[in-house]
């Protein structure tokens, strides 16, 4: 029963991650829900080119990317083909994700072990398997939720959404022979 709490554990601290890829930028549905998401939300913004940005608040259009900067406490752009990624974290989405999960594997576990137990010998308090099974599925899957909601909702879900790569390899140039890269975007 240690070793299935430990599993449940280290799954649940693992978390939840939803990568979606968008195929294209302008008038698309992901983008207004990175919008949406991006309210109020705080998120990491990846570059290809440069360190990752922690924002608040960001709105992506298909030009230009807008946010507040949290280090520098100011409003900020990024040009958008030169983003990467975007990482958003949701506690809510995490708890019940952790909870859910920690259900699963503690009945699961409780089951396994209420059948591998066996019948138990006549007597006065004696169970059959599958009492057993039926009593330490409910045991474990209560356990395994009441550890999973708060360890979700610490970790969090984390929502990533991978920008397309072609729309900034079409605007760069390295120069032959050198570490330079030339941006030929034109604005």
């Amino acid at each position: 029963m240690k070793f299935g709490m430990i599993v449940i554990l280290a799954f649940i601290l693992w978390g939840c991650t939803h990568t979606r890829h968008l195929s294209q930028i302008e008038n698309s549905d992901e983008i207004e829900q990175i919008n949406r998401l991006g309210v109020g939300k705080e998120s990491k913004i990846i570059p290809h080119l440069g360190e990752t940005i922690t924002a608040l608040d960001i709105h992506v259009h298909a030009d230009q990317t807008y946010f507040l900067n949290v280090n520098s406490r100011q409003k900020d752009s990024i040009t958008t083909s030169e983003i990467r990624e975007i990482h958003f974290k949701r506690s809510g989405k995490g708890a019940l994700e952790g909870l859910g999960i920690g259900l699963l594997f503690g009945a699961t576990t409780g089951v396994v072990g209420g059948f591998l137990s066996g019948d138990d010998d006549p007597g006065w308090f004696a169970m059959t398997a599958e009492e057993k099974a039926t009593g330490l599925g409910i045991i474990g899957g209560i356990g395994g939720g009441i550890l999973g909601l708060p360890i979700g909702a610490a970790t969090g879900s984390r929502e990533i959404f991978v920008f397309p790569e072609d729309s900034v390899s079409n605007n760069l140039l390295t120069i032959p022979d050198s570490q330079t890269v030339i941006n030929t975007r034109q604005p």
